[in-house]
């Protein structure tokens, strides 16, 4: 990337950018209150992409607009339609920058997003990503640098401080870092495997808490020739996995950063310590997500379209706020009331929202000037009068409405990463802590999915016929993008059911094949409206289904339930999807030609055909439903580990031998190094010697004492 001060504009206010809130004094009530503002510049510094097809704000603030090449938006339209999102990108080539570069003049048009519903999202950073992506964040995707195989990693999202898996990724990696026996060599299988260990239906509490292992090994002080031995070490686990900085998304993907928990003293989570970089924060993001919206043409620059919390990132100078206006009003706040009661009272209809502001606030800051002056409070007793103060300082400031604050970011490579950037792991302030970057994607995993039937019905019902259509639009964004990865579609098997064997035998299969039938004329209508100019696209033809009567025990219903409630739940087809394993194929830059996966077709039966007939071979035509591999966690002492799946090798011993699990430098052997002697450590090439410190932690690396946080997601 390169920044640049020479160039020219065309048309208005060619860069407008927002800035965080201030403390403002003021010459009456509140005392002190918070000001935002937009700025617009016309020439500030700017950074252009290495092919010079992207330019964005290099000043101060936080951007909305990117200037491209007509090409780019083109084609990031073109990817964001496939997947659904709720965003295109729109240029205006009448607004422009012109610059030289490489001796030659470049023009780019000024770009800004569009949201198709006509609202702006939410400022909360997972469900602004949603409407990026196409849909809730529900995938990772890991990329093995040494095969280019891509593979999928089923997460959930719902928590406010911690996405599934992450944790259990964390330990892993730490444990593959440390050449502990068992675990494998890391690859996209690999990292599908440790996120699959994590059970739990969602984050916050359960998991393993890695943090002090996992982001010591991440930190580069103090500075020594073990330290850069075991950061070598780290980027190659990360390398091998397409994470961290090697996590690298697409117009249509995202990335996710997560603050990875350590324990305290008594096994506690603890959120708010940096063993990756300077120790202690205090405000703490339990992770961020970003969806990227435009590429440069070369690949190497991404553009993203974020926002996040800002009532949470406030939350430190709202407090100031609150703090001096108690104290410029110390016991005034009962006449205050009084006096602004009577002004509400007399006010004209447009001047009554700014006195209702002021008016709730003195109440809340009276009530919170009570409480503190009781003798012996509980600081846990103010947190919700603070809150309230907080809230009402907000509503009676003069700041930006949240959902449109929000911003463009451009990212690269290495130090210019979406990691690097976002983790800030040598600035004295970081929003993350132990982090970890993860490629997302949104809405292209399809679940499981129940239809349900009533009596002696073989037909697909209204309800069951929208669910039917969710269903297709994930299924059919997933083989899009499946596809274009050099990934096999997957297997649709679907299972019909009754309340008995009579039943099952006598409706099951019917049912399973109305299902598919449905089901498939649904995934053709969302595969033909997002292929709409393909020559060859891929059709409802391309999976492969599987219609059957479903066996073995019949589903467990709640004691809760009725008879006539539990005998509608086990009237139903359940829809399953199955994924091959990937086949280690280099991916092209581009998409993968569809010759590259084969891709098979099972017709369901007519549906009037009745399954009783057939029932043998049926049982022998199904399957009972399995669970994904996973990789089981090392017993206590390490001693016995079941084989993981292993994808090909990534050498981790380019810097140090696989045998030695935990080390760390001796001075002693250092000193030796420098005169040519030999050492204690069969490491002597790279100085490193065995001890019991956890491979990653400083010498002094303890867990501090507990401490209460509101870490949360942005």
């Amino acid at each position: 990337m390169i920044v640049l001060a020479d160039y020219q504009t065309t048309g208005p206010e060619p860069f407008t950018s927002w800035h965080p809130p201030e403390l403002v004094k003021t010459g009456g009530y509140p005392g002190v209150r918070l000001e935002q503002n937009r700025t617009q510049d016309r020439n500030p510094p700017i950074r252009i992409s290495d092919d010079a097809t992207l330019a964005i704000n290099d000043g101060d603030g936080y951007h909305q607009e990117v200037y491209a090449a007509p090409e780019v938006v083109a084609n990031a339209n073109l990817e964001l339609s496939k997947i659904d999102s709720g965003v295109r990108m729109e240029i205006d080539e009448a607004l422009t920058i012109t610059f030289v570069n490489d001796g030659r003049p470049v023009t780019l048009g000024k770009v800004r997003p569009v949201f198709l519903s006509g609202e702006l999202p939410s400022d909360v950073c997972r469900d602004f990503a949603a409407v990026v992506l196409g849909g809730e964040p529900d995938a990772f995707v890991f990329s093995d640098d040494t095969t280019g195989v891509r593979e999928l990693a089923p997460t959930n999202t719902m928590d406010s401080q911690e996405v599934t898996g992450t944790h259990h990724l964390a330990e892993a990696m730490a444990d593959a870092v440390d050449g502990k026996p068992g675990w494998g060599q890391p690859g996209s299988a690999w990292g599908v495997a440790q996120v699959a260990r994590d059970t739990r239906g969602k984050g916050g509490r359960g998991g393993p808490l890695p943090g002090l292992r996992y982001g010591g090994m991440q930190s580069a002080d103090p500075p020594s020739e073990y330290r850069r031995a075991l950061l070598d070490r780290v980027d190659n686990v990360a390398k091998a996995l397409g994470v961290n900085r090697h996590a690298k998304a697409s117009v249509g993907e995202g990335y996710v950063i997560n603050s990875i928990a350590a324990s305290d003293e008594n096994g506690d989570r603890l959120i708010d310590w940096n063993f990756a970089g300077k120790g202690p924060v205090e405000s703490v993001w339990g992770y961020h997500f970003a969806a990227v919206v435009l590429e440069s043409l070369d690949g190497s620059t991404q553009i993203t379209l974020e926002n996040f919390r800002h009532d949470a990132q406030n939350d430190a100078v709202t407090m100031a706020a609150v703090e001096q206006n108690l104290t410029k009003f110390a016991g005034r706040f009962t006449a205050l009331i009084q006096q602004q009661t009577e002004d509400l009272a007399n006010a004209e209809e447009s001047e009554r929202p700014a006195l209702q502001a002021k008016l709730r606030l003195s109440k809340a800051l009276d009530e919170l000037e009570r409480l503190s002056a009781e003798p012996g409070v509980d600081q846990e007793e103010l947190e919700l009068p603070r809150m309230v103060a907080q809230a009402a300082m907000t509503t009676a400031s003069s700041l930006l409405k949240p959902r449109g604050l929000w911003m463009f970011q451009m990212y690269g490579t290495e130090e210019h990463s979406f990691h690097d950037v976002q983790s800030q792991l040598n600035a004295e302030v970081s929003s993350q802590v132990n982090p970890m970057t993860l490629v997302v994607l949104g809405g292209r995993l399809p679940r499981d999915r129940e239809i349900g039937f009533t009596g002696q019905s073989t037909s697909v019902n209204l309800v069951g016929r929208n669910l039917l259509r969710k269903t297709a639009e994930t299924l059919a964004r997933a083989a899009l993008w499946r596809t274009a990865n050099g990934l096999s579609l997957p297997t649709v098997e679907v299972r019909g059911d009754g309340n008995g064997l009579w039943q099952r035998f006598k409706l099951g299969r019917a049912r399973a094949d109305v299902t598919v039938a449905v089901l498939k004329q649904k995934l053709d209508e969302q595969l033909r409206r997002l292929q709409p100019d393909v020559e060859k696209p891929i059709t409802a033809a391309d999976f492969t289904f599987k219609a059957s009567m479903a066996t073995g025990a019949f589903p467990e219903v709640s004691k809760r339930l009725t008879p006539d409630q539990a005998d509608r739940k086990r009237q139903r087809a359940t829809v399953h999807f199955r994924y091959d394993p990937p086949n280690p194929v280099k991916q092209n830059s581009g998409s993968t030609p569809r010759h590259l996966t084969t891709f098979t077709t099972e017709m369901p039966r007519n549906s009037d055909v009745a399954a009783a007939n057939h029932q043998t071979n049926m049982a022998q035509a199904s399957s009972m439903e399995t669970t994904p591999p996973r990789t089981p966690q090392p017993s206590a002492d390490n001693s016995s580990m079941a084989p993981p799946l292993v994808s090909p090798a990534v050498d981790l011993s380019r810097t140090a031998t696989a045998e030695v699990h935990t080390t760390t430098i001796s001075i002693a052997d250092a000193a030796k190094m420098k005169t040519g002697q030999q050492t204690s450590s069969p490491l002597a090439s790279v100085g490193l010697t065995t001890t019991n410190t956890p491979l990653g932690a400083a010498a002094n690396s303890t867990p501090p004492p507990s401490k209460t946080s509101a870490g949360s997601g942005a």
